[in-house]
């Protein structure tokens, strides 16, 4: 007989290695036989194979047969084995996929002793059946050293792979995906070598010398994707750590405790969206300290004045004509300045300086220079409560110099920047010290369609040349530049802090108005453009006034394409809050600019939240004319000179449902009365719409039932609109009759 034993020939410390002799012969055989030199108890085998195991492997392990015998003979020397498992440190298996994508099924690993443990070095190559799939917690998926040798895995949502040791990636690696993470939890140094691509890593190691990229080796973290550190944890990076971008997301770092210790430079990349045109402005910041422009220039083109910045070398352009000029900071306290055609209201070219976090900057991109679609900065990370750059506030009595005309108005805004590798909430309760001087909003340039977009955060509204209703107008983007105004004082300190992170971008969908206010949202576009549109809106609640209410009201900062807003006393505003509607009509100017642009436009009510009854009107001062709007409705106009393009063309009015002054004769035909209340003095306007008729009269009757007033008005078209004589009428309450058609309408006026 012979015997002649089947096992892998390594196994890693901690897992079990399945042993089989197998017997040739007549059974039963009796088999003496030692383990590491030490006798074990003589086997009588009726059946072969006979099946053991060596379990928790420690060290290496030798089985030798002695002697062995069947039912007939004994064998010779020649037909008994000797076989050593040998135990490695460290110990490495290699990922194969033949069976599925589960990384705890053993027969997906060579050898196939069992899954990877906390002492197992993993090998994942490419090409493989299947990639492996991090989706169970028990056991928990754990290994020493990662090598990602042109393979890939991934880690399902809610779960994690935990590496202790170090993780080395191939040029051609794929990126280690899902929306699990990946936990570097080692006692003892881990490094990251080669090119290593992660989504979600999660920095957990709190040993002296923590995790280490060194020199020569990248570590991307993939669009979207998030690094977190843990408390105590420690990274050094000599090498380079990348935040990749893309259309789809940014890489981002969370909230970082502050005993953790992140030392070397980091490097982050932003996509930008194209605008139709060559190129664009953006305004944009850098999350990082030391950096200069020339971090810009290997991105894109990037001009600069000889005297300034663009002395800094690099890729840069030096230029002696300021119009050339590419980069440009804003001073608020240089508001009313002109010092060339550029370099005016508030904007300079930077000098020969480094890049300032939490200061923005206005970026022309040449699309043609930018192929990646993208830009990126690098630099020491900025963590911890931030204090930005000093707001101040600088209102001037005078331009500068004196020929110049300047927008005296122009004072108190300041251009700031995300100092985070990471978006931001802007409503974030913990994450910002705003002062009270400051208007509770911000502003931000969409470059694609040349306007500015606007958002307050205590109605959690966003205006003007908005993206898409919804699309977290509340969150701050990495990297990105906004403008915040100071309403008082001289000089204001805003703070940001690590609480006001978002690693889920998904945000707060825009808030309509809250049952206790009222609130009218319209859009002005033009109707040949789809790229375009401009937002506004009027609100009613307890608290605010016809004067400028802190965080209620939005400053409308002006771009260069056509626009429109609410003025109040102070100016024209993207959102105007005032008082709550009363039983009196409330008549609202539409401040409109259309910056020369003609042709068909159109106001489209977003949305329309007033009291049940209540009726709101567009009126049209150059062609005369009252239209009802209710959610959903579009007013379309035309445009073509100057005098159709007026600012005060347009009219919002609110008519209460108290007095309701307007009704339906047969579902075609309307009144309107408004303002109502009104005084003596100011008159009352009417409207009729869909009558057949040429003409209707209008008398105006005391409480005694006695006529005080009588006129008649001519409809054209079946709609007119005319006025009320009630001049010299005391205070109190009138009826308004209107005969038209056979048929008496009767209202009531109230004169105060």
């Amino acid at each position: 007989p012979t015997v002649s034993i089947s096992a892998n020939d390594f196994v890693c410390q901690g897992q079990n290695a399945p042993v089989d002799f197998f017997f040739t012969g007549t059974g039963n055989w009796i088999m003496n036989y030692k383990i590491d030199g030490t006798a074990q108890t003589a086997l009588n085998q009726a059946t072969s194979p006979y099946s053991t195991a060596y379990n928790a492997a420690t060290a290496a392990r030798t089985y030798s047969i002695t002697s062995l015998s069947d039912a007939y003979c004994t064998a010779e020397a020649a037909g008994l084995d000797t076989f050593t498992i040998d135990v490695p440190v460290p110990c490495s298996i290699t990922w194969n996929g033949s069976v599925d994508s589960d990384w705890n099924n053993a027969n997906n690993w060579t050898p196939n002793n069992a899954a990877p443990s906390n002492k197992t070095s993993v090998v994942i190559p490419g090409n493989t059946p299947n990639i492996p799939l991090v989706n169970s917690a028990s056991p928990a998926p754990i290994c020493a050293s990662l090598s990602l040798s042109g393979g890939s895995a991934s880690v399902g949502s809610g779960f994690q792979l935990n590496v202790r040791g170090d993780i080395n990636g191939g040029i051609n690696s794929s990126p280690l995906a899902g929306s699990g993470k990946l936990v570097l939890s080692g006692t003892g140094q881990q490094n990251i070598t080669g090119n290593v691509r992660l989504t979600n890593v999660e920095f957990a190691n709190t040993s002296g010398a923590g995790v280490v990229i060194p020199s020569g080796s990248t570590l991307s973290i993939e669009p979207d994707g998030e690094a977190s550190f843990l408390a105590s944890s420690k990274l050094t990076v000599t090498g380079d750590m990348i935040l990749r971008s893309s259309a789809s997301g940014t890489a981002k770092i969370g909230v970082i405790p502050t005993t953790a210790s992140i030392t070397g430079q980091l490097t982050m990349e932003r996509w930008l969206p194209y605008g139709s045109n060559n190129g664009g402005w953006y305004l944009m910041g850098s999350p990082f300290t030391g950096n200069n422009f020339t971090d810009l220039a290997d991105d894109f083109k990037v001009s600069g004045l000889a005297t300034g910045f663009g002395s800094q070398g690099g890729s840069i352009l030096p230029v002696n004509q300021p119009e050339r000029n590419t980069v440009f900071k804003y001073s608020e306290i240089l508001n009313n300045t002109r010092f060339d055609t550029v370099q005016k209201d508030g904007w300079l070219a930077p000098g020969a300086e480094n890049m300032a976090p939490g200061l923005g900057y206005r970026v022309f991109v040449d699309y043609y220079s930018n192929s990646t679609h993208k830009f990126d900065t690098k630099g020491s990370l900025v963590r911890n409560d931030f204090t930005f750059p000093a707001l101040t506030r600088s209102p001037n009595s005078i331009c500068s110099p004196a020929t110049y005309a300047c927008d005296l108005n122009l004072f108190g805004w300041n251009l700031l920047s995300n100092p985070y590798p990471c978006a931001i909430d802007w409503d974030a309760a913990a994450g910002w010290t705003k002062p009270s001087a400051m208007n509770n909003a911000f502003y931000t340039w969409n470059s694609a369609a040349t306007g500015y977009r606007a958002y307050i955060g205590a109605g959690g509204v966003d205006l003007g040349v908005t993206v898409n209703t919804g699309a977290n107008a509340n969150i701050i983007p990495s990297s990105q530049a906004f403008f915040v105004r100071l309403t008082s004082g001289n000089t204001a300190n805003l703070i940001v802090k690590e609480a006001a992170k978002v690693t889920n971008t998904s945000g707060t969908y825009f808030r309509t108005a809250s049952s206790e206010s009222s609130s009218i949202r319209i859009r002005l576009k033009k109707n040949d453009q789809s790229a375009y549109h401009f937002d506004a809106m009027v609100k009613f609640e307890e608290g605010s006034s016809d004067n400028f209410d802190q965080n209620r009201d939005l400053d409308l900062l002006s771009g260069p394409s056509y626009e429109f807003g609410f003025p109040n006393a102070t100016g024209n505003m993207l959102l105007n809050s005032q008082a709550a509607l009363t039983e009196e009509t409330r008549i609202i100017p539409m401040a409109m600019n259309l910056k020369g642009n003609r042709g068909n436009f159109s106001f489209e009510v977003l949305a329309q939240q007033i009291p049940s009854g209540a009726i709101a009107f567009i009126r049209d001062q150059y062609l005369n004319t009252i239209t009802e709007i209710s959610q959903g409705s579009v007013f379309s106009f035309d445009a073509m000179d100057d005098a159709a393009s007026m600012t005060d063309r347009f009219e919002l009015i609110i008519n209460p449902a108290i007095y309701t002054g307007i009704s339906g004769l047969n579902g075609a035909q309307m009144i309107n009365i408004y303002p109502n209340p009104t005084e003596s003095a100011k008159g009352a306007l009417i409207s009729l719409k869909g009558f057949k008729a040429t003409s209707a009269r209008i008398t105006v009757s005391d409480v005694m039932g006695r006529t005080v007033r009588e006129n008649g008005i001519t409809l054209t078209n079946g709609n007119q609109e005319g006025s009320v004589e009630i001049s010299g009428l005391a205070p109190g309450i009138y009826t308004v009759n209107v005969q038209a058609e056979g048929k008496t309408l009767v209202r009531k006026l109230v004169i105060r």
